[in-house]
């Protein structure tokens, strides 16, 4: 090794928070351009949004919200189970 030789770090951060949503898109593309909110299945306690569509962040769905056991924020989001 080089004593005087400093190694140099590269830290790469990728915000993956859609990714999820737009998979779903993917798989269901009825659901494209539509509200959609991922989420957890209430029945197991796990009834938090853990991500969401950039069309259901624009009306005011966000992640950690409360989902299908309370009314939805957007009464036209379609909240999927992860």
């Amino acid at each position: 090794m080089n004593a005087g030789r400093r190694r140099s770090r590269v830290i790469f951060h990728v915000d993956m928070n859609s990714f999820y949503a737009s998979v779903e898109t993917a798989h269901h593309p009825e659901l494209k351009g539509r509200p959609l909110a991922i989420a957890g299945r209430a029945e197991e306690r796990r009834g938090i949004v853990v991500t969401s569509s950039y069309e259901a962040r624009r009306m005011g769905v966000n992640d950690d919200d409360d989902c299908p056991g309370s009314p939805p924020k957007v009464p036209r989001t379609h909240y999927q189970a992860s």
